[in-house]
């Protein structure tokens, strides 16, 4: 039966194993691939930035001196600073994860 569409030069890819298959379409998109691993690697540590960011902001009121509220003021903006960063590495991963998927179908 002839095809509805031809390739001009097809693709090879690894069926040996379903680990191999994975790894010989992820090899094509280094970049993608990269970009997705320091996206999920950044998220993961700057999601634990803020409970640490929080117990300082709480130890320093807790003090109660003259630099107290100064202690404050930067452990919020260190969570303000750090969530955003993460937003726009979160994109960036799910764009990646995205470009993945598209080149998968």
């Amino acid at each position: 039966m002839a095809a509805e569409f031809s390739v001009a030069s097809p693709i090879r890819t690894n069926h040996s194993s379903p680990i191999r298959f994975i790894f010989s379409h992820v090899a094509r998109h280094p970049i993608a691939a990269l970009a997705l691993m320091f996206g999920a690697f950044c998220n993961a540590f700057l999601a634990g930035v803020v409970p640490g960011a929080v117990g300082s902001a709480f130890d320093a009121l807790l003090l109660q001196n003259d630099t107290s509220l100064e202690l404050a003021r930067n452990s919020v903006l260190l969570v303000i600073g750090s969530q955003t960063l993460r937003s726009l590495l979160q994109f960036i991963r799910n764009f990646s994860a995205e470009v993945f998927a598209q080149r998968f179908e």
